[in-house]
């Protein structure tokens, strides 16, 4: 039987590993053992924590808490100096410290290795499964250089789905420094050898979208023979009946006046090429619509970043779970973010609002929204009836859609056995 370890480290990845977890278990075969770390963040899960508890007595150790006591002590300063150093990006005459805790690295990196390795001796394990993008975290480096050691498999799992056709996603693929700010850049940022995982398993199309591009940061395009495209359990039907029924349990959201069209915008990180400007006339113009009922739902990880409160109008749904959103929801304002399969799930039309940020996603590419190019065209959409917009979707296009990004164009238990047998015969 096959031991494999699984970290977990914010709602995100917890949410998205889950099914895989609960899955592996009901079949047998294999032992999972879960960690977390002290800097973890698992706000908003305790519904997950307390299902595989619950279930399968299973409950998330703290890796790192027989780690030395000096090296705790050294690591909580380096943190502290470090969020002091961050303050340079605000304020250039702090730059000399930044510098200083970039020449920190080697050490820190030397000191974590040294604990990594006496932890992992202790432990055993036969695959290690991460967050993708965690190998190139402080602890994640080191694992993954004691397991390349030690001959133990490492995986690097989906924490989401990007939703993006183009490669500059982000603000700073967009931004040209002159030549002194980029020898300053290069210079606090040395680069380093780029870690991998054995494997990477993830969603449908991902290797020429988000591993193509910056959000990955220096992934190698000889690389890309480790990444395996399977699709996205989270979002498959049957997994969020099940989700429903025996995690999370959600409550009837109600909001606003019944003969009124529900709209829920779902806001991602302005630093994915959004124009704030035209996000924050968007929202004031749909909290002045008289015919829908407005709510918003910052991003989970961002929360309301870059935005001005004072300016903010409707409800702030930060707290409602965009599971019980979705199903309040007559229609779903999307540009960023991969909730769009839930609505999708839950037949909930979806809206594209393209002139909101400088992206293309998945959804115009294969026909399966709205578009909409400015204000005007899109608070006219809510002159119409609620039946009137649901045919404004094809729905053919949308079946497609699903079949082939959530299942990999086949079925629940097949989705879930590759997944499965993709990690278990390493």
């Amino acid at each position: 039987m096959k031991k494999i370890a699984i970290f977990i480290d914010s709602y995100n990845d917890f949410d998205s590993i889950l099914p895989f977890i609960d899955y592996s278990l009901l079949r047998g075969g294999v032992k999972i053992v879960l960690y977390k770390t002290k800097r973890s963040n698992l706000s908003g899960c305790e519904d997950h924590l307390s299902y595989l508890k619950k279930v399968y007595n299973l409950v998330p150790i703290n890796y790192d808490q027989n780690f030395s006591k000096k090296y705790s002590f050294l690591m909580d300063a380096y943190w502290m100096f470090g969020s002091f150093a961050q303050k340079a990006k605000q304020n250039s005459y702090l730059l000399p410290f930044l510098l200083l805790f970039s020449r920190l690295d080697p050490i820190v990196r030397y000191l974590t290795q040294q604990e990594v390795n006496r932890k992992q001796k202790d432990i055993g394990t036969d695959v290690i499964m991460m967050d993708f993008g965690k190998e190139l975290s402080l602890y994640g480096r080191a694992i993954v250089k004691y397991s390349q050691k030690a001959h133990i498999a490492t995986v690097g799992y989906l924490h989401g789905l990007s939703i993006y056709t183009n490669l500059d996603t982000l603000q700073k693929d967009k931004v040209n420094l002159n030549p002194i700010k980029k020898l300053l850049v290069n210079f606090i940022k040395p680069r380093t050898i780029r870690p991998y995982f054995d494997k990477y398993i993830v969603g449908i199309d991902q290797k020429s979208s988000y591993f193509s591009s910056s959000m990955m940061s220096h992934y190698e395009k000889t690389e890309l023979n480790r990444v395996l495209e399977i699709g996205a359990p989270r979002f498959a039907k049957e997994w969020i009946l099940k989700y429903k029924e025996n995690v999370i349990h959600p409550k009837n959201f109600t909001y606003g006046e019944d003969k009124k069209i529900n709209v829920v915008l779902f806001m991602s990180h302005p630093q994915y090429n959004v124009h704030i400007d035209e996000l924050m006339l968007t929202i004031k113009a749909l909290s002045l619509c008289s015919t829908i009922n407005f709510v918003y739902k910052p991003h989970t990880r961002s929360g309301l970043d870059r935005i001005n409160l004072k300016e903010l109008n409707g409800y702030d749904a930060s707290k409602i779970s965009s599971l019980e959103l979705s199903s309040w929801a007559d229609v779903g304002i999307v540009y960023g973010s991969s909730i769009a399969f839930q609505l999708l799930q839950d037949n909930v039309p979806l809206i594209m609002p393209k002139y909101i940020h400088s992206n293309t996603t998945i959804f115009e590419k294969n026909d399966i929204c709205i578009d909409v190019n400015n204000i005007d065209e899109l608070i006219n959409i809510f002159n119409y009836s609620k039946n009137e917009i649901n045919c404004m979707i094809n729905k053919k296009n949308v079946d497609n859609f699903i079949k082939h990004y959530i299942y990999g164009d086949s079925d629940y238990n097949a989705l879930m056995g590759n997944f499965y047998s993709s990690i278990n015969p390493m």
